[in-house]
């Protein structure tokens, strides 16, 4: 083990691999859970410290010197263009680089990480032309927990691809949570209302736009799987789509108010698509032209939200596409009970590879529900 403890001892001890020797931290492991937690930390980056030494000792002169500059463009060629969810991890790459672009790979270590995290989680972003060269100056918050902590994990994986040619050691690899002073917020997801899906479906001025909303409850599909669907696929009366998780082909059965909805649309002879005016938006990489229609379809979204006064968006306790669509669409279904074997039945509709997550997450009860059961079992209060 690297980091141990014996018990004629009172602190942390390092055992290092290359030279088999043991070291004493001199950390005192504590008594209470907290205070071994915290000193069990420290005793770990000690540790990645130790052997950092005894790496650079062995291979100092191996490494190639290197700015994370030009390295992040060496990663973003070689790595990023074949990740899924490269178009998010592009987005963050201009803070990265704004924060440690000029530094050599060797010179960022976990104290200049930590220093960013905390300048970062503290430091509004100030935007002197916001919306453009007219716009108003704009004050931004400092971005939420769970924000840094994804922007750290894609340095986490880029000073890990480093090594060995660039690194001997990803020099962050300890850099754990986000401490106590900045919990991640879970916030608890919402289940769209009938009254609220209603508003938002009187709300599209374009009835194709309200149509893929309908289809996305209905049908329990995802953004751009409603986006991406030709007229071949709903032509034999069910919607026939591929699940982009499993590579599954699966034919949905559509519902008639969806059924009749395609029935109502125009013509569009100039197009296989379903919805071809959703499809204007373009790249050379197909994903970044997926984000980008998602993305004008979700601010259509917000934009509808507002205007007929339904709660939209995490921060405000309000929906979201996904909580409104494919989770609100899945617990409807379940709570149906039309088969005895409704899980299996909703699962083969959402595509879920196994009932486990489906329950886990979709397995919703109001508060309506719980305070009825309650009742139920122990009367209501007089």
């Amino acid at each position: 083990m690297s980091v141990f403890t014996r018990p004629d001892s009172p602190y942390y001890w390092l055992f290092l691999e290359p030279t088999r020797t043991k070291e004493n931290t001199k950390i005192r492991i504590g008594t209470t859970r907290l205070e071994k937690k915290d000193s069990k930390t420290i005793a770990d980056a000690l540790y990645h410290k130790r052997m950092l030494e005894l790496a650079n000792g062995v291979h100092r002169a191996t490494i190639q010197p290197i700015t994370f500059d030009a390295w992040v463009t060496i990663y973003d060629r070689d790595h990023i263009a074949t990740h899924k969810g490269r178009v998010r991890e592009r987005q963050i790459l201009p803070r990265l680089r704004a924060a440690f672009g000029a530094h050599l790979l060797t010179e960022i270590d976990r104290d200049v990480v930590l220093a960013w995290r905390a300048k970062r989680l503290t430091t509004p972003t100030i935007v002197e032309r916001f919306g453009g060269t007219k716009g108003t100056r704009r004050v931004i918050p400092p971005p939420s927990a769970s924000t840094v902590k994804r922007e750290i994990n894609l340095l986490k994986s880029i000073l890990k691809a480093a090594v060995p040619k660039y690194l001997t050691a990803s020099p962050i690899a300890g850099v754990g949570g986000l401490g106590t002073s900045q919990k991640i917020v879970v916030r608890q997801k919402r289940v769209m209302t009938k009254d609220e899906e209603a508003k938002m479906l009187a709300g599209f001025q374009n009835p194709a736009d309200a149509l893929v909303f309908m289809i996305a409850v209905d049908s329990l599909l995802r953004l751009s799987d409603v986006i991406d669907l030709r007229k071949v696929d709903v032509e034999r009366g069910a919607l026939r789509a591929l699940d982009p998780k499993n590579g599954v082909e699966i034919d949905i059965p559509l519902s008639p108010r969806v059924r009749a909805g395609i029935a109502a649309l125009p013509d569009n002879n100039y197009s296989a698509f379903l919805f071809p005016h959703r499809r204007t938006a373009t790249a050379d990489d197909p994903a970044e032209s997926e984000a980008l229609r998602t993305h004008a379809y979700l601010t259509l979204c917000r934009r509808v939200a507002a205007r007929v006064k339904v709660p939209w968006g995490k921060k405000v306790g309000g929906n979201t596409f996904h909580w409104s669509t494919r989770r609100t669409g899945a617990i409807r279904l379940l709570r149906t009970g039309t088969s005895s074997d409704i899980v299996s039945v909703v699962q083969a509709i959402g595509g879920w590879k196994d009932s486990d997550m489906l329950l886990r997450e979709y397995n919703e009860v109001t508060q309506d529900e719980m305070r009825a059961a309650i009742d139920k079992l122990h009367g209501v209060a007089k």
